[in-house]
């Protein structure tokens, strides 16, 4: 597993929250609750099926999610927990300095 991270991710969402996979990440030894939208998963993935599992596309693309994660974690992104949406996945997008991505 990436190193400086701790994996507990939930099928859904607690109330209140958007419809998602929530999980955790450790940064500099601080625990910080995180979810990644139903939405930003079906824009990383490219999918239009609705039906589709979260989970098995959180898992497809766990490392890309922990280490956007991680980077805003550190950047000091505010939010209990941190939501990352499609908006997030355009930032990557333009940070990742043109490398070839499978998605």
């Amino acid at each position: 597993m990436i190193p400086h991270s701790e994996s507990r991710t939930q099928g859904d969402a607690t109330a209140g929250e958007s419809s998602g996979i929530s999980f955790s990440v450790t940064v500099r030894g601080s625990l910080r609750r995180c979810v990644v939208t139903r939405e930003a998963l079906l824009y990383i993935s490219r999918e239009e099926d609705t039906g589709i599992d979260l989970m098995r596309l959180f898992r497809r693309y766990e490392f890309r999610i922990y280490r956007l994660a991680r980077m805003l974690v550190t950047m000091g992104i505010k939010g209990t927990p941190l939501v990352m949406g499609p908006w997030t996945f355009r930032i990557d997008a333009l940070t990742y300095k043109g490398r070839i991505t499978p998605y």
